[in-house]
């Protein structure tokens, strides 16, 4: 029986970028997270500069005991245009994606089919889930409720809804698009969320009022949205959802949003001071336990959710042996076109060739024998003379002295 939590049918996603031959995702999950830091630097850098030179913000220097001391205050309308300035990170994503690593933009999750349902699929969820946050922490005793506010101006308001499309948006691609489906491409789709989860918090480090509950809050969200991304193979509902939870959270209910104040609203609820493990303190309710357990049954039902089935892929490109991806590639059932059998020709029978002629073989010269000529026989020599030897004298023996 298939297991429900899992995450093997998101895999398909992954293949549009793996069938790609001209596509230059790294391969190393550490050499991927350096180009992201990068990336990342970069675009925060240029943010920074753009609203600069645009929209400085207001900074309040004051004078006290002969030292100067100066603070920046967001005003609503700098936290507008802070919004809007996410604009480039849009572009910049879009750049990379497409320039560097030659992917395409369908392999981001930008898909004309179903994008308007589920965008507003994303807006009931990031205002449903925004809302039971809330009453999880009101009935918790985190916060408190103020009332609603006399009047809410239109104008600053249609511009802050305006701009959290924008916001969410930017993030969705940064985080989901390039990195999820980045590091999903040679890695394991679990790999893919832990990786984006983990660079999304990391990224709000810098806010104000920052903890660790918050870091893990934060980590929850960035799995939340993944799986939402990767089960609906589409980023649309994913992005309406983080805008309208942003903007329900600060524009509706008057809380911070990760750290930052946004000063118009609908309603009004106040922080209760010794309840900070619920309402999240400094950071907003994102740093509480109701944010933990709205992000908790949220991730469980996105995991039992059915997989929508993506589009036609492309065709299996070959490629050489060396350039092959060197992880396992999953077999799908694929229909084989049959293309008609090749005529077999009748083949031209070979020619037969004469036999090579025997020629007969010319006899071997028979020479006469040698003659035999007679031997010259051999010169007798007459035999030596015996000639007689002289008689031996007799031996004289010497006189006896006695």
């Amino acid at each position: 029986m298939k297991h429900p939590l899992n995450l093997r049918d998101t895999d398909l996603l992954f293949e549009r970028i793996r069938r790609n031959p001209k596509q230059k995702v790294a391969r190393n999950i550490l050499i991927l997270l350096l180009i992201f830091a990068g990336y990342f630097l970069v675009t925060a850098i240029t943010e920074s500069l753009i609203m600069t030179i645009v929209a400085p913000p207001h900074v309040d220097v004051q004078m006290q005991g002969g030292s100067i001391s100066a603070d920046v205050k967001m005003t609503p309308d700098d936290v507008r245009n802070m919004l809007y300035m996410t604009l480039v990170s849009i572009a910049l994503t879009f750049v990379f994606c497409c320039c560097i690593e030659s992917r395409g933009v369908r392999t981001m999750g930008l898909t004309k089919r179903r994008a308007v349902p589920d965008y507003l699929i994303g807006i009931l969820l990031g205002l449903g889930l925004m809302t039971a946050t809330v009453m999880i922490a009101w009935g918790l005793g985190g916060v408190t409720y103020q009332g609603t506010v006399s009047s809410v101006p239109v104008q600053p308001m249609l511009l802050f809804i305006g701009g959290w499309m924008i916001q969410g948006f930017s993030e969705e691609l940064t985080f989901r698009g390039y990195l999820t489906v980045s590091a999903g491409t040679y890695h394991s789709p679990v790999t893919a969320v832990a990786v984006s989860s983990l660079a999304f918090a990391a990224a709000h480090l810098s806010n104000d009022g920052i903890s660790v509950f918050a870091c893990v809050n934060l980590t929850l969200f960035g799995m939340l949205a993944a799986l939402l991304f990767l089960r609906t193979d589409s980023i649309w509902c994913v992005a309406a959802l983080h805008s309208f939870w942003n903007m329900a959270q600060g524009n509706v209910f008057g809380l911070k949003v990760s750290g930052i104040d946004v000063g118009v609203t609908f309603f009004r609820f106040d922080m209760v001071a010794d309840k900070d493990w619920v309402n999240g303190g400094g950071f907003g309710l994102e740093g509480g336990i109701a944010t933990t357990i709205v992000m908790s049954l949220g991730i469980l039902v996105i995991f039992l959710l059915p997989q929508r089935q993506p589009e036609q892929l492309p065709p299996v490109p070959q490629m050489p042996p060396y350039m092959a991806p060197q992880f396992p590639m999953p077999v799908y059932p694929q229909q084989m076109q049959q293309y008609p059998q090749q005529p077999v020709y009748p083949q031209a029978p070979m020619q037969q060739y004469p036999q090579q002629p025997v020629y007969p073989q010319a006899p071997m010269q028979q020479y006469p024998q040698q003659p035999g000529y007679p031997q010259t026989p051999m010169q007798q020599y007459p035999q030596q003379p015996v000639y007689p030897q002289p008689p031996v004298p007799p031996q004289q023996q010497p006189p006896d002295t006695m």
